[in-house]
């Protein structure tokens, strides 16, 4: 889980076959373009915005 208070975990993502596990966050006070926060099991981050998430998703949050 991410060290920054300010984002919130809102799902982890578990793989069975490949046992990794990103975790997804959001920080509604954000900049609009990094408010979605995804982390990887390396400690990797990734940061998009709400909007681009939605498309990954196919709906809105």
């Amino acid at each position: 889980m991410t060290n920054n208070p300010e984002y919130k975990h809102v799902a982890t993502l578990c793989h069975a076959s490949s046992n990794t596990c990103p975790e997804v966050y959001i920080n509604e006070s954000a900049d609009e373009a990094k408010q979605v926060k995804i982390t990887d099991d390396f400690g990797g981050e990734i940061y998009m915005s709400r909007e681009q998430l939605s498309v990954l998703r196919g709906t809105e949050i």
